[in-house]
């Protein structure tokens, strides 16, 4: 019996333990993510600083990708500490700068339901489980069109494609934006980092 009481008596602490760390975790959750955000913020900063020492070509692809990166994160500390900049950042977001705006979720719309959902606070609905299927999908379809024909060929072919089908756009802005990322694809890989990009089977 005393052995049991122990037991019992260990595990009613153990789960007095975990429940006072939840509600902690809970009630300094803004602040564990500005935390978080400000330890990546001097992760990144590091590789760019150490990567000045490499040599240039080496030096770009840290570059690359750290300095979006900062950028990203700065606005999402911004956001964090400032709720006026949160409503801002949430209006432009609304606004679908980049035109993708799926057929799927203008018919939700149309419903009366909610185009976009939160997975962490919203109820699963066989509306967001056919958008997640068709992103998935769509990734699939990225995915082989890179083994088959290429990086630099599969960006432009997805990219018009996705935004004629999936958004729902017309040719020429379709066209329009797949030119504007396959160029980036190129410029930034090709020219500045000078990486090979895969060329596929078939091509």
């Amino acid at each position: 019996m005393s052995t049991r009481n122990t037991f019992v008596k260990v595990m009613e602490r153990a789960n007095q333990t975990i429940d006072s760390a939840s509600q902690w975790i809970y009630n300094n959750e803004r602040k564990l993510e500005i935390a978080f955000v400000v330890a990546l913020l001097a992760f990144f900063a590091y590789a760019v600083v150490t990567g000045m020492d490499y040599r240039r070509n080496a030096r770009l692809v840290p570059t690359i990708i750290a300095v979006p990166t900062i950028a990203l994160l700065v606005l999402v500390l911004a956001t964090l500490l400032s709720s006026r900049f949160a409503a801002f950042a949430a209006s432009i977001a609304s606004s679908d700068m980049l035109g993708i705006h799926s057929k799927a979720a203008s018919s939700d719309t149309q419903k009366g339901e909610s185009p976009q959902s939160d997975p962490f606070t919203s109820e699963r609905t066989p509306a967001s489980e056919k958008r997640l299927i068709m992103m998935v999908l769509w990734t699939g379809l990225l995915l082989g069109l890179v083994v088959a024909i290429g990086f630099s060929v599969a960006i432009l072919v997805f990219a018009i494609g996705f935004y004629r089908i999936y958004s729902g756009e017309s040719w020429y802005r379709s066209v329009g934006y797949a030119v504007v990322l396959w160029a980036f694809v190129i410029v930034v890989f090709q020219i500045l980092a000078d990486i090979d990009l895969y060329g596929g089977i078939v091509l």
